[in-house]
């Protein structure tokens, strides 16, 4: 193939979509993609409560709203519901937030953030983040902070 039958292809493509005849194979792939992890695949239940627990005993749980903090008592009583489990991964995000130093190494960019995340961040918050990328957590603490 030469280049100006990669371009022919490339504007034939485009053509497509922006005519419709692609919208029906677009959203067919968009349709499989793969689910978010939810706080069911983070952990384990046993794991998920005592993130829980430790959460409630970290010192930045001061920051953590009366909501949040009756989600986190009835995750480590497991006496959760759905709703209550899958926000468990969000609190203990945000809690990562007000660790000392997170701010300056998101902003410095993901590999000062990557090297501050393994020297700085608590175990149990690791563990309780372990089925995401340190890249995901980057990108959602970079959103969150911004």
């Amino acid at each position: 193939m030469n280049k100006a039958t990669i371009r022919a292809f490339g504007v034939t493509a485009l053509s497509a979509v922006a005519l419709g005849f692609a919208a029906p194979a677009a959203t067919a792939a968009e349709a499989h993609e793969a689910p978010r992890p939810t706080a069911a695949t983070v952990a384990s239940d046993h794991d998920l409560r005592e993130s829980a627990r430790q959460a409630l005993q970290a010192p930045e749980a001061e920051y953590l709203t009366q909501s949040e903090r009756e989600t986190l008592e009835a995750v480590a009583d497991g006496t959760a519901t759905e709703a209550q489990q899958r926000g468990v991964v969000k609190i203990i995000i945000k809690l990562m937030g007000k660790i000392p130093g997170v701010k300056g190494a998101v902003r410095k960019g993901w590999g000062h953030f990557s090297g501050w995340f393994d020297n700085n961040v608590p175990s149990w918050i690791r563990t309780s983040l372990k089925e995401f990328t340190k890249y995901e957590i980057y990108s959602t603490l970079d959103d969150w902070l911004s």
